[in-house]
């Protein structure tokens, strides 16, 4: 059995034909106090929101949950997804909405090991801070 793509069930769950996928989804995705702005920005700068749109149609071709942590870093490490509209300001695509999005249409498999993306935001490159200096205190004796 091949499974239907995120994009098909969130377009049939809507009633929408898979054209209005990309601008629906970046409608439902972006953060609450950008929905207002991203109009005027598109006005501006055609552009602007083509990180956005690049990790909705990743998104779109996905067909297992577990697959969205690899979408989500591919989005945080665009080369155009920097600067202070967007990191500051985060004029853009909310990675924890999509995740959200996601979730709600795609099964998730097994639940030995939870996604480590359903601790919150995606984070790749926290540290354990308190680790590290343990193991610093400990090299320096």
């Amino acid at each position: 059995m091949i499974r239907r793509t995120f994009a098909e069930l969130y377009c049939e769950e809507r009633g929408l034909s898979i054209d209005d996928y990309p601008k629906a989804v970046l409608q439902a995705g972006l953060y609450l106090h950008a929905r207002p702005l991203a109009v005027l920005i598109n006005l501006v700068h055609r552009d602007y929101f083509s990180p956005d749109r690049d990790f909705i149609e990743d998104v779109g071709r996905l067909r297992h949950y577990h697959d969205f942590i690899g979408c989500g870093l591919d989005f945080s490490h665009h080369p155009e997804n920097r600067g202070f509209l967007r990191s500051a300001l985060r004029i853009r695509v909310s990675t924890e909405k999509m995740r959200q999005l996601v979730k709600s249409h795609l099964k998730v498999k097994g639940t030995a090991h939870p996604a480590p993306e359903d601790k919150g935001t995606l984070e790749p490159f926290a540290k354990d801070r308190a680790g590290d200096s343990g193991e610093a205190k400990e090299s320096s004796r």
